[in-house]
C-alpha cells in the first residue's frame, strides 16, 4: 500500500491506526480525455452516430458526448425512438452551423464571425445551447450600432434574446444619430449595409437628423434626399409624408421621380403582386398596394390575365395599414368582410390547410423571414424563401397540422 496512503504512525483511535489522505487531481487529463475525443471524432473511430443535414452532410460523432454536452440531445435519446438510431436527421439547422456546434460540444470553443451568427443563433437556441447564444447576443451587442439597431431589435425580439433587445430599443431611444456630423450621417444612411425592415425608417432619420438643427442642416436635405431609396417608399406614405411636407419642397423632384417609378410598377402585376393559387385552377394576383386584383384561368384557351372586382378596403388606406381582411367568392365573383386579424400585419403570406386559414399563428419556423410565398400541397403548408432583414433567403419550410411543427426542406438554388 506504500504510496498510495501516508500512514501517521503517531496517530491511533480505538486500538486500530488512523490513516491520513489527500487528493490528487490532474487537470491536463481531462484537457487530454476531451483531445482525444475530438481526434476519434476526427478519424471516425468509435463513432456510434451520424447526423444528418437537409442538404445531405454526414457529421459522424458520439452518441454519449452529445448527451452529456447538449440538452436537446438529452432529451432526444432519453425519452424518443431515436435512442436506437445511428443516422439522425437534423433538419432545422445548417450544415456549416450544426458542424460548428459539435465541434463546441467537444471543445468548449466556437468561432462567430458576421456571416455566420445568422444561421449560428437560432441553431444553439434550438439545440439549447444556451452559452453560444449569449455569445451570439454578446456579438451583436459589440456590433450595435444607429444603422443596424431596428433589424438588430427584430432579430432579438424574434428569438426572445432579451438582453439583446433592451440594448437595441435603448439605442433607438437614445436616438444617437442626432449628434452625427453631415459627413457621418450621409456616410450612414448611403451605406449598403445599412440594416433597417422599411425603408421609411431611413426616411424618418433623415427627417429628425435636419429638424434637430434645422438652420444649420436645412441645405444639407438635397444631399441627404439622393440616399434615400424613396421607390421602397409604399406610395401612400410618399403622398401623405413626403409630397405634402412644406419641408421637402427642395426635394420636389426625387419625390415625383419616386412616385412615377410606382405608377410604373402598378402597371406590371409579376412586380407588385403576391400570386396565389385557388382550386387547382386559378392564378390570383392580389396587388400589394391598393385593391386591384387580377386573375388567371388556368383551364382557358386564353393565356391573359383577367380584372376581377377590386377589393372592398385592401391591406392599407390612408391611414396606415390595416387589420381587415376579406373573402372572395369564385362563383359569384364578389368580395365581402371576415373577421379582423388580432393584430397589424406586414409582409404576410396566406394559406389554407384544411379549411384553416394560416397567416402564422402557429408554431415558429426555424429561420426568421418576412414575406416568404405560401402554398398548400398534399395537406402540407409550404413557405419559400423571404427576407431575414439582411438578405433574401434560399431556404423552404414546410408545416403539418397533425405535428404542429415547421420542417426545413431543400433550399432553392437562387435566392
Amino acid at each position: 500500500m506504500a504510496g498510495i496512503h501516508n500512514i501517521d504512525r503517531n496517530s491511533e483511535s480505538n486500538g486500530f491506526i488512523s490513516y491520513t489522505q489527500k487528493n490528487n487531481t490532474n487537470t491536463s487529463h481531462i484537457v487530454k480525455l476531451f483531445e482525444n475525443l475530438l481526434l476519434c471524432r476526427r478519424n471516425e473511430d468509435f463513432c456510434d452516430l451520424r447526423l444528418q443535414t437537409d442538404d445531405g452532410t454526414i457529421i459522424p460523432t458520439h452518441k454519449i458526448v452529445l448527451v452529456a454536452g447538449c440538452p436537446y440531445f438529452y432529451s432526444m435519446f432519453k425519452g424518443f425512438k431515436e435512442n436506437n438510431k445511428s443516422l439522425i436527421n437534423i433538419r432545422e439547422v445548417e450544415s456549416t452551423s450544426l458542424q460548428l456546434l459539435i465541434d463546441y460540444i467537444y471543445t468548449g470553443e466556437i468561432m462567430i464571425s458576421d456571416q455566420s451568427m445568422l444561421d449560428l443563433m437560432p441553431a444553439a437556441n434550438m439545440l439549447q445551447l444556451n452559452s453560444v447564444k449569449n455569445s451570439c447576443v454578446k456579438f451583436l451587442q459589440d456590433k450595435l450600432n444607429p444603422s443596424n439597431c431596428l433589424g438588430i431589435r427584430k432579430f432579438a425580439d424574434f428569438y426572445d434574446a432579451r438582453e439583446l433587445l433592451r440594448s437595441s430599443e435603448e439605442l433607438v431611444e437614445e436616438e444617437e444619430f442626432l449628434f452625427l456630423t453631415s459627413e457621418e450621417f450621409i456616410e450612414l444612411i448611403s451605406h449598403d449595409d445599412i440594416k433597417v425592415p422599411f425603408e421609411e425608417i431611413v426616411f424618418e432619420c433623415v427627417y429628425k437628423w435636419v429638424k434637430y438643427e434645422f438652420s444649420f442642416r436645412y441645405d444639407s436635405l438635397p444631399v441627404l434626399m439622393e440616399h434615400v431609396r424613396l421607390p421602397l417608399i409604399p406610395i401612400e406614405y410618399l403622398l401623405t409624408n413626403v409630397l405634402e411636407n412644406p419641408l421637402f419642397r427642395k426635394c420636389y423632384y426625387y419625390v415625383t421621380e419616386a412616385i412615377n417609378f410606382h405608377k410604373i410598377k402598378k402597371n406590371n402585376c409579376h412586380q407588385s403582386f403576391i400570386l396565389t393559387v385557388v382550386k387547382y385552377q386559378y392564378i390570383f394576383a392580389l396587388g400589394k398596394e391598393g385593391t386591384s386584383i387580377q386573375v388567371l384561368d388556368l383551364t382557358s384557351q386564353s393565356s391573359d390575365w383577367e380584372s376581377v372586382p377590386d377589393m372592398l378596403v385592401g391591406g392599407c388606406n390612408d391611414s396606415g395599414i390595416l387589420i381587415s381582411a376579406e373573402l372572395f367568392d369564385v362563383t359569384t365573383q364578389e368580395w365581402k368582410m371576415v373577421s379582423d386579424m388580432s393584430q397589424i400585419k406586414e409582409f404576410i403570406s396566406v394559406g389554407v390547410l384544411n379549411n384553416l386559414v394560416y397567416k402564422y399563428e402557429v408554431a415558429r419556423m426555424s429561420k426568421f423571414c418576412m414575406g416568404a410565398s405560401v402554398a398548400v400541397l398534399d395537406g402540407k403548408l409550404y413557405a419559400v424563401r423571404g427576407y431575414n432583414l439582411i438578405e433574401t433567403l434560399k431556404s423552404a419550410e414546410s408545416y403539418e397540422q397533425s405535428a404542429g411543427v415547421w420542417t426545413s426542406i431543400a433550399n432553392m438554388h437562387l435566392s
